[in-house]
């Protein structure tokens, strides 16, 4: 091989391990693959989430569209609506909270006052 030849064969290998010695050894790169590794796995996470959260609400909505007692449950959770022949009391929240020594009442899902809806069978 001539001096030429020979020359040129060092300098693209010289180059190439300093290519590669900066590609895969630099802190920056390392870094960044490692935080890039970091951001697919919270992605991997979220999707799992979603993916969780969209099979209950099919689930629910299943139930809404076959089950009419399921259906009734939540519309008198969260609309507030009673039967023929029902009546609702309403108790305050603000009394429980004053008299310490009683337990407090649960309240509804929506956060607002608790009911207890009596039957009236007349």
């Amino acid at each position: 091989m001539s001096n030429k030849k020979y020359l040129l064969v060092m300098v693209c290998l010289i180059t190439s391990i300093l290519a590669a010695y900066s590609v895969f050894f630099s802190t920056k790169a390392l870094s960044s693959l490692y935080q890039l590794n970091k951001e697919k796995m919270l992605t991997l996470e979220g999707i799992e989430h979603i993916k969780m959260q969209n099979e209950k609400l099919c689930r629910q909505i299943y139930r809404i569209k076959t089950d009419r007692k399921y259906l009734e449950e939540i519309a008198r959770q969260d609309l507030g609506l009673i039967r023929e022949n029902e009546i609702v009391f309403q108790f305050d929240n603000k009394e429980s909270q004053v008299q310490k020594a009683e337990p407090t009442p649960p309240a509804n899902r929506s956060g607002g006052p608790v009911q207890k809806i009596i039957r009236d069978n007349r």
